[in-house]
């Protein structure tokens, strides 16, 4: 997924409602690059403009996603 598809099809339509009724929600992102990893980008401003808090996952960590190995 682009990032542009990223914002047009998930932050915007999904992800926003959920800032606009609850301040302190967090996103949970895995390190896909359609989602803003590096540190200049559209989803980042985007993010940045609408108040957005994420982090990373740790998609390859089997403490953390065990369910991934079953």
């Amino acid at each position: 997924m682009t990032q542009r598809a990223y914002i047009n099809q998930i932050l915007k339509p999904i992800v926003k409602p959920w800032i606009k009724h609850q301040p302190s929600f967090v996103l949970e992102e895995d390190r896909d690059s359609g989602h803003g990893t590096s540190k200049s980008n559209i989803v980042r401003t985007w993010k940045q403009a609408n108040s957005l808090n994420s982090y990373f996952n740790y998609s390859s960590s089997p403490d953390l996603l065990p369910i991934e190995n079953a």
